[in-house]
């Protein structure tokens, strides 16, 4: 039987079933059993593996949402700073550098300076 599924859950389950299986056929071929026994043995130690694997992963993902929480409470207080730091200082003070902000930009008026008439009263 050709199997696909190289899927280590998948592998694992042919393992066992092998294991088994071949156990009442000992017997008949005792040169396998060593081999049987070492397949078993990685059989178990795969899936206690994965179990453990199963934990960390549940406390890795607990301790990233503990990350992702401080973080958005670090960047809600920095937040609050800044918008102290720029009522005090103003908002396009360049003082904000030192403190980690981006001073407003000042912005160039977009309309065209009037000249002055001239003297025969043409623009």
């Amino acid at each position: 039987m050709a199997t696909k599924d190289r899927s280590l859950f998948s592998r694992v389950g042919r393992w066992r079933s092998l294991v088994d299986n071949a156990q009442e056929f000992l017997p008949e071929v005792p040169q396998i059993e060593g081999d049987l026994r070492e397949l078993g043995d990685l059989s178990e130690e795969v899936v206690a593996l994965r179990a453990e694997r199963m934990v960390q992963e549940r406390k890795l993902r607990e301790i990233t949402a503990r990350i992702r929480t401080l973080g958005k409470r670090g960047d809600n207080i920095r937040g609050r700073i800044g918008a102290s730091l720029k009522g005090r200082f103003g908002f396009d003070s360049s003082l904000l550098i030192q403190f980690g902000f981006t001073p407003r930009k000042t912005v160039a008026s977009r309309e065209p300076a009037l000249s002055p008439p001239s003297r025969d009263g043409t623009r």
